[in-house]
């Protein structure tokens, strides 16, 4: 048995290897050709990339095929036994552990797994996958409709049905100010802001997009804002408090314009209804200005992203959810630290949180930790 599939596994090296070769040759032959033709190298990639599909084509679909298998096995197994919850769940990660030990290649057609490759959000690379993959939660590479170049996001597969990609976060270590406080970043920052997916806690970032996390959000329907703990890495369900905002009805175009007291006055308020999904329990009825999905105080100390119970520009409230952000006090009272942040904050301040993060129900007590915002 053990020789048989090491002639299977040397069939797709040998196989391969030929593509490559092929590969090769063709490149030697297109380029001289080129000089008349003009079809250029493309021409090769494609054939190569041909050429590893047929070589690996039965391979990998045996491989997913054994993966899904085994997962029907695991299932069917628990059902004659006393099964729970966590034991078939338990079956879901056999599959995907599985189906991610297939080689890359058998991944190939998958969005998100290469740079060359990407899908428009995590919610597209989910749609785009086929049924016998099962997406691991992790890093993948994201460039929405009118971004010209991708980055790498990371991307929640299981929560609330999975497809939910990290836009922005931060980090609140007390109220008022505080050195240690990481204000989340303005959301339209050309080409993102200290983006680290992987290694955000204690921090703030923005994703590395040309436009920042404005088409991300433009393409969305959903908003999830988590807070709480202070995960280096992984996804939603890391946070202690998870709310749940639906953002397909907002008639305005989201920009991520500066949003506060002095610079918001042309955008205009909107209702939404936020959702707690973990930490607290309900739903209530909240605004936020729709250009920007934030809100600012009357003085634009604090300003930051979420929502408020008022229906005004700017106000004073006590409930949310409401992460601050670095608009905080631009165009107002200069406090010592302020900051330029591109493309239009020119005095900003990265530490001031006014009572911490605000939950759905209260301000009290001062709610610290990581904050992060997530678009499906």
């Amino acid at each position: 048995m053990a020789t048989n599939v090491t002639e299977k596994c040397g069939l797709v090296v040998n196989c391969t290897k030929k593509a490559e070769n092929a590969s090769e040759s063709c490149y030697d032959f297109m380029k001289l050709l080129d000089k008349n033709c003009g079809n250029g190298p493309s021409y090769c990639d494609k054939y190569k990339k041909d050429l590893i599909k047929a070589c690996t084509a039965g391979f990998c679909k045996k491989c997913l095929e054994n993966a899904n298998s085994a997962y029907e096995d695991c299932i069917a197994f628990y059902e004659k036994s006393v099964s729970s919850k966590s034991e078939k769940e338990h079956c879901e990660d056999v599959k995907k552990d599985l189906t991610l030990k297939c080689p890359l290649v058998c991944h190939g057609d998958v969005k998100g797994m290469t740079k060359e490759n990407p899908g428009e959000s995590c919610r597209d690379i989910l749609d785009s996958s086929s049924s016998v993959e099962i997406l691991k939660s992790g890093l993948y590479w994201i460039q929405p409709d009118g971004d010209y170049s991708p980055a790498q996001s990371y991307c929640d597969m299981t929560f609330q049905n999975g497809g939910w990609t990290l836009a922005s976060y931060g980090y609140v270590a007390a109220s008022k100010f505080n050195v240690r406080n990481k204000n989340i970043p303005n959301m339209n920052h050309p080409n993102g802001y200290t983006w680290h997916p992987e290694k955000r806690n204690s921090s703030q970032g923005v994703i590395a997009l040309e436009h920042g996390a404005v088409n991300l959000a433009r393409g969305a329907k959903y908003m999830i804002m988590a807070a709480g703990s202070n995960p280096v890495s992984g996804g939603i369900n890391l946070y202690s408090y998870v709310y749940f905002i639906d953002i397909s009805k907002n008639p305005y175009k989201i920009t991520f314009a500066n949003h506060n007291r002095y610079h918001g006055g042309n955008m205009h308020v909107v209702e939404f209804t936020v959702k707690a999904l973990k930490g607290e329990t309900g739903s209530e009825k909240r605004y936020a200005l729709g250009e920007a999905l934030g809100v600012s105080w009357s003085d634009a100390y604090p300003s930051g992203y979420g929502f408020s119970p008022n229906n005004a520009q700017y106000s004073a409230w006590s409930k949310g959810p409401f992460f601050p952000s670095i608009h905080c006090g631009d165009g107002g009272h200069e406090y010592k630290g302020a900051k330029s942040y591109a493309p239009d904050v020119a005095k900003g301040h990265s530490s001031y949180t006014h009572y911490g993060w605000h939950s759905l129900h209260s301000i009290t007590p001062t709610k610290t930790g990581q904050t992060s915002i997530w678009f499906k």
